[in-house]
């Protein structure tokens, strides 16, 4: 089952160590500023299976839509 609820956490890893952090607002929104590269963006919320995206960032970028399934 599949809940449109925003992400609470979302973490920025580069290498072996998180770089940045953002919380989401009431509807799931979320931004940050990273200079190029590549990272690992983890989203997590409580009761949910947590979800890790690879990105490159070479400039403004929207990840769109991200589900998170809840826990079994």
């Amino acid at each position: 089952m599949c809940w449109n609820l925003p992400i609470l956490l979302c973490r920025i890893q580069k290498t072996v160590c998180f770089f940045t952090g953002s919380v989401t607002d009431s509807v799931g929104h979320f931004e940050f500023d990273l200079p190029t590269g590549s990272y690992m963006v983890k989203f997590m919320r409580l009761g949910y299976v947590a979800e890790t995206i690879p990105i490159n960032v070479s400039g403004d970028m929207d990840l769109g839509t991200v589900i998170l399934k809840t826990m079994p």
